[in-house]
């Protein structure tokens, strides 16, 4: 009988084992699954919020009892009023945006204003007073006009919006509140008054009463796609279209949770709405066609009373924006929820009280999901529902996951066998003490060839029906193994704590990275990729290919700081949980930043703001994981949250981009495509907005003025640009954002600057002052000019004074006396016989002292007419005409090119030269013929002296006996004098002088005249 009952037992627990309970995911019923944000006063808010709108551009406008504001998702921006004078009240009670971007504003007073393009201004044409509701499809996807309920205080009238023109419809028989309005996609009107329904035809101007039977707590609510709804407390109906029946219009009905209503409703979805109730709560139903309506969860308690203006909770602001935010406008301020990227998925303690671990997840090796929830055990279906086992978990222990699906659990004390298994497969737990407890190690997985390892503080064990063996791990041994990882080739890795990481198949073992060669500290976590082996710790991530170990050090990407934990994704990315959070990369790009130390990939950081329930916890073990279809999920110390690529509330859209305005010194500019700005405009700040309200704050820009930047500047989240030192000139700025997933926006948006130049900074005073500068320079050179030429000619003056001094010395003095010496000698020798051997020597030395005499007055002669103008040609044909060649010597002169004005130093030097050349070739060279050619070329001056005798000979050649004195007036000019024999016979002798130095240089403008 005990073992037929211990058998009933089994057979009964197996049975509970493989027929588990569907729960369903907590998902959206957590409050946690979307994120409240409120700003006050603190933040800029205004209080007295009495309506909500979004243009077509993102903006969210608010209108309040103080006004009309903006919000861009950081900061209130106030508008001006639609008049200076007080034709309109400030206080706003409804907003109506439509698609072409026109915001229409009703007032308390004073009827309707338009906002356009950067302008408010009132409606004149309107006879209103008062502006309850403006009602319209708007930026949706309907046709229909707008609708606006309107009042003088008597009564009540009906006005349209058509073509951009309001015009008086319909009066309302009503003398009092009307409760609730909605407009719906054919352009039709429904209104609630006294607990009955109305609708107004676009086409007819009449008011027809749909329902004669009283609608308690009932309200209106247009969905997504234009549709009208009536939401009661027993049943949701869809409002049909006008078929000309009154009682026509109901459609059918849908049950719905009896909940005391008659609040605001707002659609965020086709099938889900938000409701807020009169018990000062705020709920989320979804519904399905032919299903009853669902509560998702009360997503928030307000700690203060919502309605404002009257005991009507359908006047409260309510706006689902274009990214699924809700937004609710208060006496207090703005209440924002957006949804969360993470939904929380277990993050209350047990009911039972008991003190158990936080949940935890594990992937097994056919990649469903685990998670352990106090005793619980739930395995998620491939709809991300949560399916509880029956089973109960020991306190604190977590599963070992299967290398081929299904967990690990105990079963009894001393064993472990697989869940769902035939009760055959299963390992003892003999030799452990810490199997499965999170708090103190204890880790075991299973390997692809079916083993069990398990890793504690004592060590690493492999597990079997004999209980556990030890694995030595070298001079690690006996210490504790606090992280063991299957390497996918029938081996694990095992890292000791403050120690060596090791693999090891069981009998052989090798010590993979020495504790001295680590570079990441700690290695909290490791994960086995496919064709690598990436490790976390507390300095940044290290990736191992078998060959090298290759690290990202925090350093580099401070958001790998303390990586706990790791997984990648069939999407192509990698997910890994750091102190900062989820952090997200491509996997193609992590890969190359490991290869290439100057890359820096993209990647996106996930916290408590995008809906995890708390930080890490560091157990040792990977925090993340993901399942089949792609889910991330994470186990934090406040529970569970995961992660859904294919979550249709993710807008993965480029946020729109718009400039709203410059600011100049104390002048503010509107936005404006192009605006001129005066002159002298030198310090100038742009200020820009990009509008996504899921994570405003989390926004990065960039921008460039060209001219300026030379390429992007990164602004981060900073939403303005400034500049100084501008000048005059045309200007374009651009600028770009990205949402918090890095989506950027391709188009931006621009503005073109013009800066006005003063007068001193036009082009045409700039000609003018080169001009001036010109004639100035022109003037300076022709007066220093003339100074240069008055000095020389001072100085001219003096040397040829000196020179008269010197001449008439000489001719007075010297010569005088030496032609006194002379004349007494020739007394003497006239005296003596003819026949004196003596005399005939006298008369000799007399005729050589007439010589003398003779050239020493051409001497002074040359001193007197140095400093006059010279002219080379006539000097040179004299010369040549006063050689003394033997008789019948031929002579010829040419000259070539056109004759020039020559500089006094280069002539008198060049005349010295050739009269030397002419003396020598008169004494020495025996020649038939002498020619003398002068060459005028513009960059030089030539003159050559050939003669056709018997040359130089050798011994002649050297310096000493005439030559150098030649040479060497040729250097003083900077000419080149060179001696070589002619082509058959003779010497030619030829003088170069370059033209700077031969030539009287005079400038373009030398005949110019002041």
């Amino acid at each position: 009988m005990k073992a037929r009952a211990a058998l009933l037992a089994f057979c009964a627990c197996l049975l509970l084992w493989l027929v588990p309970a569907v729960v369903r995911s907590s998902g959206d019923d957590h409050p946690l699954a979307w994120q409240r944000h409120f700003s006050g006063s603190e933040e800029g808010a205004p209080s007295g919020i009495r309506a909500l709108a979004q243009t077509p551009d993102g903006m969210i406008w608010i209108g309040t009892s103080n006004g009309l504001y903006r919000y861009d998702g950081v900061s209130f921006e106030q508008m001006p009023p639609s008049s200076p004078h007080p034709l309109q009240a400030d206080g706003i009670l409804s907003l109506l945006a439509t698609k072409d971007g026109d915001l229409w504003v009703g007032h308390e007073w004073g009827g309707i204003s338009l906002y356009r393009k950067g302008q408010h201004r009132p409606v004149d044409h309107l006879p209103y007073h008062t502006v309850f509701y403006m009602r319209g499809i708007g930026i949706g996807t309907g046709t229909g006009p707008g609708w606006a309920v309107t009042g003088d205080g008597r009564d009540l009238t009906l006005a349209r919006l058509t073509a951009g023109r309001w015009e008086s419809w319909v009066s309302l028989p009503f003398t009092s509140w009307v409760n609730d309005v909605t407009e719906g996609k054919d352009g039709a009107l429904w209104m609630l008054f006294h607990d009955r329904l109305f609708m107004v035809s676009p086409t007819q101007k009449i008011i027809r009463q749909i329902t004669p039977e009283p609608l308690v707590d009932a309200s209106l609510a247009t969905d997504g796609d234009g549709a009208v709804w009536l939401i009661t407390r027993k049943a949701i109906r869809r409002l049909l279209p006008d078929s000309g029946a009154a009682l026509a219009h109901i459609g059918p009905s849908l049950p719905r949770p009896a909940v005391k209503m008659g609040g605001r409703v707002i659609f965020d979805g086709p099938h889900a709405f938000w409701s807020v109730e009169d018990d000062n709560q705020i709920r989320r139903y979804g519904f399905a066609e032919g299903q009853g309506a669902q509560r998702l969860g009360t997503l928030w308690k307000s700690p203060y009373r919502l309605p404002i203006l009257s005991e009507n909770q359908h006047d409260l602001p309510a706006l689902v924006d274009r990214e699924g935010n809700l937004w609710l406008g208060t006496n207090r301020g703005l209440e924002r929820f957006s949804p969360s990227a993470f939904r929380p998925m277990m993050v209350e303690a047990p009911e039972d009280g008991h003190a158990v671990s936080p949940p935890y997840a594990i992937r097994d090796g056919a990649g469903a999901v685990w998670l352990r929830h106090g005793h619980d055990l739930y395995r998620t279906g491939t709809d991300g529902r949560l399916l509880k086992q029956p089973v109960t978990l020991p306190e604190e222990f977590v599963p070992c996951p299967g290398a081929k699906g299904s967990v690990w659990l105990p079963q009894g004390r001393d064993r472990l066998a697989l869940l769902g298994g035939d009760g055959r497969q299963w390992v003892s737990m003999a030799g452990t003490q810490n199997l499965g407890k999170l708090t103190n190690g204890g880790h075991c997985v299973e390997d692809d060839r079916g083993r069990l390892w398990v890793g504690d503080q004592h060590g690493l064990m492999l597990l079997g029906p004999s209980g556990a063996r030890v694995i030595a791990l070298g001079e690690d041994s006996g210490w504790g193994v606090i992280n063991v990882l299957p390497d996918g080739q029938g081996q694990v890795l095992a890292y000791v704590g403050h120690g060596s990481l090791w693999r090891t198949d069981g009998v052989h073992t090798q010590q993979l990275w020495k504790q001295q060669d680590m570079t990441l500290g700690m290695i909290e976590v490791m994960y086995q990729a496919p064709h690598y082996l990436l490790l976390g710790g507390d300095r940044g991530l290290v990736q191992y290919d078998g060959k090298a170990f290759r690290t990202l050090h925090r350093d580099r990407f401070p958001a790998l700081s303390i990586t706990s934990g790791i997984v990648q994704t069939e999407q192509g990315d990698t997910w890994l949980q750091t102190d900062k959070g989820m952090v997200r990369f491509r996997t193609k790009d992590l890969e190359r930043a490991f290869l290439d130390p100057g890359f820096r990939p993209a990647f996106d950081v996930f916290g408590l703001s995008d809906g995890l329930p708390g930080p890490p916890s560091f157990i040792n073990m990977s925090n993340i994981t993901a399942d089949r279809e792609g889910r991330v999920w994470v186990t934090t110390n406040g529970g569970i949250a995961v992660y859904d690529p294919h979550d249709a509330r993710f807008n993965r859209a480029a946020p729109p981009v718009m400039i709203t305005g410059l600011q100049v010194d104390r002048q503010r500019y509107g936005p404006q495509p192009r605006i001129v700005l005066p002159a002298g405009t030198a310090r100038l700040k742009v200020d820009f907005t990009a509008l996504s309200f899921v994570d405003p704050t989390h926004m990065r820009f960039r921008y460039r003025l060209s001219g300026v930047d030379q390429g992007w500047v990164d602004g981060g989240s900073t939403r303005s640009a400034s500049y100084t030192s501008l000048g005059p000139g045309s200007y374009h700025f651009q600028v770009t954002a990205a949402n918090k997933d890095g989506d950027w926006n391709a188009k931006g948006a621009t503005l073109d600057l013009v800066i006005q130049p003063y007068f001193y900074q036009t082009m045409w005073f700039r000609g003018l002052c080169l001009v001036l500068a010109g004639v100035a320079a022109w003037l300076l050179y022709r007066w220093r000019v003339g100074l240069v030429a008055r000095q020389m000619r001072n100085r001219a003056a003096e040397r040829a004074n000196e020179r008269e001094r010197i001449a008439r010395d000489l001719h007075d003095t010297l010569l005088q006396g030496v032609q006194g010496l002379v004349l007494r000698v020739q007394s003497v020798a006239s005296r003596m016989r003819k026949d004196d051997p003596n005399r005939a020597l006298l008369d000799k030395t007399l005729d050589r002292a007439d010589g003398l005499i003779a050239e020493g007055k051409s001497r002074v002669l040359g001193l007197r007419i140095a400093d006059q103008t010279p002219d080379l040609v006539a000097d040179l044909q004299r010369l040549l005409d006063d050689a003394a060649f033997p008789a019948g010597t031929g002579r010829s002169f040419d000259i070539e090119g056109e004759a020039r004005a020559m500089q006094a130093s280069a002539a008198l030097e060049a005349r010295e030269i050739v009269s030397e050349a002419l003396f020598n070739a008169a004494r020495h060279a025996r020649a038939n013929h002498i020619a003398l050619v002068v060459r005028f070329h513009p960059r030089w001056l030539e003159v050559t002296i050939t003669d056709d005798g018997i040359g130089i000979p050798c011994e002649q050649a050297r310096p000493g006996l005439g030559l150098t004195g030649m040479h060497e007036r040729a250097a003083s000019i900077g000419a080149k004098l060179t001696i070589q024999p002619g082509n058959t016979a003779g010497t030619v002798v030829s003088l170069r002088i370059p033209a700077r130095r031969a030539y009287v240089l005079q400038p373009w403008f030398a005949g110019l005249s002041l």
